[in-house]
C-alpha cells in the first residue's frame, strides 16, 4: 500500500495515479527514477487541472513551467505549494538530463511534496 493508492479510488485521477504510485514504490530502489516519476505524475496532474478547471487558460506553450506560471494557476495554488511543485519540477529534470546520482534525501523530499500536491488536488476536485 502506498500514500497514493487513494487516487485509484476515483476515476478522474486515473491519468496520474499510476505514476504517483510508481514513484513511491521505486524510491527505496532508485532515487533518480523516483524523482523523475514524481515530476511525471505532477505534470499529468497539472494538465488534468487545466482540463477540468475552466478558470485555467492554457498558455501557448504547454511545458510544465509555463503551465505552472500562469496568473490563473497562481490564483489556485498558494506560494508554499508552488515552491514545492517547482522543487519537484527542477529535481525531476536532473535525472532526465543524465545528471549525477540523486541523493535519497532529495528523492524523499520530492515524494513528500508530490503527496502534498496530490492531496490538495483531490481536495480541490471535491469542492468544485
Amino acid at each position: 500500500m502506498t500514500n497514493f493508492d487513494f487516487l485509484k479510488d476515483d476515476p478522474q485521477f486515473s491519468g496520474f495515479a499510476d505514476a504517483a504510485i510508481a514513484a513511491e514504490r521505486i524510491l527505496p530502489i532508485d532515487a533518480a527514477t523516483a524523482v523523475l516519476d514524481c515530476r511525471r505524475a505532477m505534470e499529468f496532474a497539472v494538465k488534468w487541472m487545466y482540463s477540468v478547471d475552466s478558470s485555467l487558460v492554457k498558455p501557448w506553450d504547454d511545458k510544465l513551467i509555463s503551465l505552472m506560471s500562469t496568473e490563473e494557476f497562481h490564483d489556485i495554488v498558494d506560494d508554499d505549494l508552488w515552491r514545492r511543485m517547482d522543487f519537484i519540477r527542477k529535481r525531476g529534470a536532473k535525472p532526465a538530463a543524465g545528471a549525477a546520482l540523486m541523493p535519497p534525501t532529495e528523492a524523499a523530499a520530492s515524494a513528500g511534496n508530490r503527496r502534498n500536491f496530490a492531496s490538495k488536488t483531490c481536495f480541490c476536485s471535491l469542492i468544485s
